[in-house]
């Protein structure tokens, strides 16, 4: 009987140790820059939408007409870092960014962080301000898997989709096929989140040597005073976080769906050509020959997801990073806007 997600994110800690110290995690790259107009816009407690369970959601809409776009980001992410894509997109139709339980301006969640569990947040987020479908679902990163799962659970209100160098399902098992194990960035800050978690609780404060918010590179958004003033820093809130990248493993599995046809529905496929980790001038040969396997583990991947629709098109972005959204940010406006024209042009 094969093992849970989980229990294969725990069993693989010990083989992940042994290589970490070699491979370095790709980095995280600076956000778009917060200007005064983002910090407005983006931390504006208005913009909370209270779920059935009484728990917070942050959602960011703006723009008129239809389809809507929804903004997945990745994890990290949160609303404002689509501020470089989200007005240009809000020129031609409305378009809502969110924030996960745990990140931004949304409240914690006692729930696993799973992409069962996300979606849900997300679609009774938008059934709570009266936004319904049909939906042009924009997922980078491991917001890739959260939009797939969610066009499976109600497929009639998603009328296309756009992926930025997407996650891909089952991205887990690509990695232990090649030898790569657990991804170290999660397996980080699920260590670094449960400590900040463990301190807050025994000293009534978050560490001050800068290894948890504000001032720790994982949550960026909280160096910005102004959103700062509007979250409130508790362990419940570290709980959340660090069950998202707990959880990512499974989250990724979850998306795997073999029966999963899209139709004609229009989707576009932007893949990454220097997603590349960058590797120490000593790493062994072998480490990279493993590196470069994952990559095509990738590619393939993300030609599959173009090849759920007769319609689906894979795009090379080749000086594009991991991070397309900073690096190459009009190549994602220009695509989700393709997409809501060929709905409008289909409705």
């Amino acid at each position: 009987m094969p093992m849970k997600p989980n229990t294969l994110f725990a069993a693989a800690l010990a083989a992940l140790l042994a290589i970490s110290g070699m491979v370095r995690a790709q980095p995280i790259m600076p956000p778009p820059e917060i200007t005064a107009t983002d910090i407005e816009t983006y931390a504006n407690p208005a913009d909370l939408v209270k779920l059935p369970d009484g728990r917070t959601i942050h959602l960011v809409c703006m723009g008129t007409g239809g389809p809507t776009v929804i903004l997945n980001g990745g994890s990290g992410n949160w609303s404002a870092d689509w501020s470089n894509i989200q007005p240009a997109v809000a020129d031609k139709t409305r378009v809502c960014a969110w924030d996960r339980a745990g990140w931004g301006l949304s409240g914690p969640s006692p729930l696993p962080q799973t992409a069962w569990h996300t979606t849900d947040d997300l679609r009774a987020a938008l059934t709570a301000r009266g936004i319904t479908g049909p939906y042009v679902l924009v997922g980078a990163s491991l917001g890739g898997p959260d939009s797939l799962l969610f066009a499976d659970r109600w497929r009639s209100e998603v009328a296309g989709m756009v992926f930025v160098d997407s996650s891909i399902p089952g991205q887990f098992y690509a990695r232990a096929r090649v030898g790569l194990g657990v991804d170290p960035y999660s397996l980080n800050n699920v260590a670094t989140y449960e400590k900040c978690a463990a301190d807050l609780r025994s000293t009534g404060h978050p560490a001050t040597d800068g290894s948890c918010p504000p001032g720790s590179p994982f949550d960026r958004f909280l160096r910005v005073p102004a959103i700062v003033k509007q979250i409130a820093i508790t362990p419940e809130r570290y709980d959340t976080i660090a069950s998202l990248y707990r959880n990512a493993a499974g989250s990724q599995e979850m998306a795997v769906n073999p029966a999963r046809n899209y139709g004609d529905m229009p989707l576009i496929v932007l893949s990454a050509g220097n997603r590349l980790y960058n590797l120490p001038r000593d790493t062994p040969e072998a480490v990279k020959n493993q590196q470069d396997a994952f990559e095509a583990e990738i590619d393939r991947g993300h030609a599959a997801l173009a090849a759920l629709s007769t319609r689906g098109t894979l795009r090379a972005v080749p000086d594009s990073s991991h991070f397309m959204t900073i690096d190459d940010p009009q190549v994602v406006i220009d695509a989700i806007l393709e997409v809501v024209e060929t709905v409008r042009a289909g409705s």
